[in-house]
């Protein structure tokens, strides 16, 4: 322990990587322009004139938030964005109707029962959820132009995140930014493993959206699309990240990569090793280890998965990317064990034979997190 705790003070004195933290998440400004981002915007005066409209605004502003972001994504289809809130609203109604208390409802006009189960109350709000969304499909028939305009300011916002993640500013995966559609991803990462038979990098995967402008001319931005993957030359590592681990005098654990935050031991936490490398920038057949912090009971998490937990959650919070772990096992890497104990937070370990897929503490063995490397040194 002693001779490892050493050398691991010595490796940081020769290469400087005590000054390394988790990256931070890109921060991407949100959507601008008329009627974006302000729940669902009805004409002056409306509401007087159909009560309901007003009544059942706030039921439908989950519905009208996600169909504005829809319209500002890059890829999106507006025909399937108004498809999409039709179907939104609609099931927004069944939600009103599930949750409304038995009593009276003084809002609802004159005329209607105000019974939760009486289903004038739920035809009202079908009725209403139909005319918004013939509204809004009219609306954007009829005003192409403004789809284009939000779609072009995000292009513009794309870019900026290009810049930043260039001169590593901050990092992202394109799920976590709000402007790209799930169709527009799926195309890119396509033509890349058709193309190179791999998936981009974050940075690749920018450049190719960016290159040319999809707005204007999205026929001819597809088509050249496999010339620019085909050009793409993905960023080189520049070092590894030792991977530190710890544990408090309650048994549970937190791993860092900057030895500044714990050191030799600090706020109650022991050193315990280090457990392998990771890159410090995102090369092919690498991913970003993610790391969350529970703000209920401090465990600490970590996954390459950004579906798992997103930005963050209520009890969840995105600390950062610690680093890039390797997407497949190789004969330099070793694989990153993931537990869970309820007791006990989360454990995470390079070495199969100390749990044995479970233990003392209630363990629960959850897969592989990520493939850390073994070795300190980058090998090109």
């Amino acid at each position: 322990m002693k001779h490892s705790l050493r050398a691991a003070v010595l490796a940081i004195a020769l290469t400087g990587q005590a000054v390394w933290a988790t990256v931070p998440l890109c921060t991407v400004p949100a959507a601008e322009g008329k009627g974006i981002g302000d729940g669902c915007s009805v004409p002056k005066g409306l509401e007087y004139l159909l009560p309901t409209v007003g009544i059942f605004k706030s039921t439908f502003t989950a519905a009208c938030d996600n169909h504005d972001r829809c319209l500002t994504m890059l890829g999106s289809d507006p025909g399937q964005c108004n498809t999409t809130f039709g179907h939104q609203v609609t099931d927004a109604c069944k939600q009103f109707i599930a949750h409304r208390p038995k009593t009276r409802d003084l809002f609802i006009p004159i005329g209607l029962p105000g019974s939760s189960y009486d289903p004038a109350v739920y035809l009202a709000c079908l009725e209403t959820a139909q005319a918004y969304h013939g509204a809004v499909a009219a609306a954007f028939a009829v005003n192409a132009l403004h789809t284009q305009t939000l779609q072009s300011s995000t292009l513009e916002r794309s870019r900026t995140l290009e810049q930043q993640i260039s001169s590593k500013e901050c990092d992202t995966v394109p799920e976590a930014t709000g402007l790209y559609s799930g169709a527009l991803i799926a195309q890119v990462n396509g033509t890349f493993a058709a193309t190179l038979g791999r998936q981009p990098t974050t940075r690749e995967f920018l450049r190719a959206v960016n290159s040319n402008n999809l707005v204007a001319d999205r026929a001819g931005w597809a088509a050249y699309l496999p010339q620019v993957v085909s050009t793409s030359v993905p960023a080189r590592a520049t070092r590894r990240l030792p991977l530190y681990r710890y544990v408090n005098g309650y048994g549970w654990h937190t791993y860092t990569n900057n030895w500044d935050e714990l050191g030799s031991g600090k706020n109650g936490y022991r050193y315990v090793s280090q457990m392998g490398n990771l890159n410090d920038v995102q090369t092919v057949g690498t991913q970003p280890l993610h790391r969350y912090r529970n703000r209920l009971n401090g465990d600490y998490v970590y996954t390459v998965t950004w579906s798992q937990l997103g930005a963050g959650t209520e009890a969840w919070e995105h600390q950062g990317i610690m680093g890039y772990c390797a997407s497949a096992p190789s004969g330099e890497t070793s694989w990153l064990l993931r537990y869970n104990s309820n007791s006990l937070g989360h454990f995470f370990t390079t070495n199969w034979n100390e749990l044995l897929g479970g233990g003392p503490g209630g363990y629960v063995y959850e897969g592989i997190a990520c493939h850390v490397y073994t070795s300190p040194k980058l090998h090109y």
